[in-house]
C-alpha cells in the first residue's frame, strides 16, 4: 500500500485536503496500488521531480532555472502551466533568501533522505530529494519542497513537517531546516514558525485519520483490500 510508505509532502498535502479532494486522492492511490499488483508499474513518476532537480541546480549554479523551465516545456507541453508558475515561486523566493546573507553558497554534496517509521501502522514518512547547502562554509540549510496547489501549506501543517523532517533527518539541526512552499514562494522554518510541542500528536492523528480512510474505500470498492 503506498499510503504505507507515503513521502512527506503527500501526507501533508492529504491532511490539508478538503473532503471531496481527499476522497479523490484516496481512490487514485488505491487505483495505484491495485495497477502495481496487477503487475503495471506505468504511473510516469512524480511530475515535480523535473522541476525540482532544475531548481537545485540552478541555486548550486549548474543551470539556469529560467533555461531550464522552457527546456522542459517544449518537451512535454503538459507542464507549460505549472512550471512556470513554480519556476517563479522558487526564483521569488531564492532570491529573498539569497539576500539573506553576503556568504558564499554550495552544494552539500551527501545525499541527505530518511524516513519516520510509524510502527503501529505499519508504515513510514519519507524525507528525500532535498536542497542542501553549507552557506559560508559554516551554516548549513535543508529545504524541502512542497509543490501542491491546493491545499495552501497552513502554519499548523508546516509545523508538522518541520516536526517530521527533524526526526526523518537527525543527523541535522532542526534550526538548519526549511520547508519550502514554492507556488507561494515562502519558506518555513522555526525562526517564525516556532514548534508548540504537539506536532507528533497531530501528525500521528492526521496519519492514522487518513490511513483509516483509505482502508475503508479500499474495502467499499476492491475485495482484496484488507
Amino acid at each position: 500500500m503506498s499510503l504505507r510508505k507515503v513521502s512527506l509532502r503527500k501526507a501533508l498535502k492529504l491532511f490539508g485536503s478538503a473532503e471531496n479532494r481527499l476522497i479523490s486522492a484516496l481512490r487514485d492511490d488505491i487505483r495505484a496500488e491495485i495497477r502495481k499488483q496487477d503487475g503495471d508499474d506505468s504511473g510516469g513518476g512524480d511530475f515535480h521531480v523535473g522541476f525540482w532537480r532544475d531548481a537545485k541546480d540552478h541555486a548550486t549554479h549548474k543551470f539556469d532555472l529560467t533555461a531550464a523551465t522552457r527546456i522542459r516545456i517544449d518537451s512535454n507541453k503538459g507542464r507549460q502551466r505549472l512550471y512556470p508558475a513554480l519556476r517563479t515561486g522558487f526564483l521569488q523566493w531564492w532570491d529573498e533568501f539569497r539576500r539573506l546573507s553576503n556568504e558564499g553558497f554550495e552544494e552539500i554534496e551527501e545525499s541527505i533522505h530518511g524516513r519516520y517509521s510509524i510502527p503501529d501502522a505499519n508504515a513510514y514518512i519519507k524525507v528525500e530529494n532535498v536542497l542542501a547547502l553549507k552557506i559560508g562554509g559554516v551554516t548549513t540549510r535543508i529545504i524541502y519542497p512542497y509543490f501542491s496547489e491546493q491545499p495552501i501549506l497552513s502554519d499548523e501543517a508546516a509545523r508538522m513537517g518541520l516536526w517530521l523532517m527533524a526526526k526523518a533527518l537527525p543527523k541535522y539541526d532542526l534550526a538548519d531546516m526549511v520547508l519550502l512552499d514554492v507556488l507561494r514562494s515562502k519558506g518555513y522554518s522555526t525562526v517564525d514558525t516556532p514548534l508548540r510541542g504537539d506536532e507528533e500528536s497531530r501528525f500521528l492523528d492526521r496519519f492514522n485519520r487518513v490511513l483509516q480512510r483509505w482502508i475503508t474505500l479500499a474495502k467499499e470498492d476492491y475485495a482484496w483490500a484488507a
